[in-house]
C-alpha cells in the first residue's frame, strides 16, 4: 500500500495521471489484503480517495470526484468513531475537515454554489466546535467563505470573513505563505469590485510577493490565474 501510494503520488506530480490512476487503484487493492483494523479499513483507504478525488477532478471527472471524496469523508467519520486510541481518532479531525472543504470546492467549481457554501458553513462550525481557536483549520475555512463570497459577487461578506481569517492567520505559528497569497488576491479582487483602486493594488502587490515566495519560481493554474487577473487589473 505504501509503495503503490507513493508511487502514484510520483506519477501524479509528473502529470502522469493515467499511471496515478493505475498506481491508486493498486493501493486499495492492496489495502484489501491487509489486517482488518480501523486504520487501514477506513483512515487508509480514505487517503487514497481523497488523493483520487484530485485526480478525477484534473481529468475533468468532476461526478467521480465527488464520489471518491464523499467516501473518503464517510471512511474518516467511521475511524472517527471506531476503537482506535482517542489522540490517533482526534487526529483524524483535521483530516475530516481538509477533505469536507475540498469537497464543497468541487461544487464550486461547477458552478454549485449553494452546496459549496452549506458545505464550508458545516465545516466551519465543526471546526469552531471540535478544535482549538488556534487551529489552522478555522482561518482556512474563513478564507475559503470570502473567496466563494467573492464568486458569488457578495463583497461585503468576502471581507468580512477574509479580514478574520488573516488576523487568525498572522497570529498563527507555522508558515502559512500560500493562505496568506490567496487570502490577499481575494481581498484584491473584492477591493478592485467594490472600488477601492489603492486597495486592490497593495493587495494584489502583496500577494504576488507571497505566491513567488510560496512557489519559488514554480507555476500552475492558481498562480497564473491570479497574474492574468493582476495584469488585467494593472491595464485598466
Amino acid at each position: 500500500y505504501i509503495s503503490y501510494n507513493s508511487m502514484a503520488s510520483l506519477m501524479w506530480y509528473a502529470s502522469k495521471n493515467d499511471s496515478a490512476t493505475f498506481f491508486f487503484n493498486k493501493a486499495l487493492a492492496a489495502l484489501a489484503k491487509t489486517k482488518p483494523t480501523d486504520r487501514n479499513k477506513y483512515y487508509r483507504f480514505a487517503i487514497v480517495q481523497n488523493n483520487m478525488s484530485a485526480l478525477y477532478d484534473a481529468d475533468g471527472k468532476i461526478t467521480d470526484a465527488i464520489k471518491a471524496q464523499q467516501d473518503a469523508i464517510s471512511n474518516i467519520q467511521l475511524y472517527i468513531a471506531g476503537n482506535d486510541p482517542v489522540q490517533k481518532r482526534e487526529d483524524a479531525k483535521s483530516f475530516l475537515f481538509e477533505a469536507t472543504d475540498n469537497l464543497a470546492g468541487f461544487y464550486k467549481s461547477i458552478g454549485d454554489y449553494k452546496k459549496a457554501k452549506d458545505i464550508l458553513l458545516y465545516a466551519y462550525r465543526q471546526k469552531k466546535q471540535q478544535l482549538k481557536p488556534e487551529h489552522p483549520g478555522n482561518f482556512i475555512s474563513e478564507i475559503l467563505l470570502g473567496q466563494l463570497a467573492n464568486t458569488m459577487h457578495n463583497y461585503n461578506e468576502a471581507f468580512e470573513y477574509l479580514e478574520k481569517g488573516l488576523t487568525k492567520l498572522q497570529a498563527a505559528e507555522g508558515d502559512y505563505i500560500f493562505w496568506e497569497a490567496d487570502a490577499r488576491y481575494a481581498l484584491a479582487v473584492a477591493n478592485e469590485n467594490k472600488k477601492n483602486i489603492a486597495a486592490a493594488a497593495a493587495s494584489y502587490e502583496k500577494s504576488d510577493s507571497l505566491y513567488e515566495k510560496s512557489y519559488q519560481g514554480e507555476y500552475s493554474n492558481l498562480y497564473l490565474e491570479f497574474l492574468r487577473n493582476a495584469a488585467l487589473f494593472y491595464a485598466k
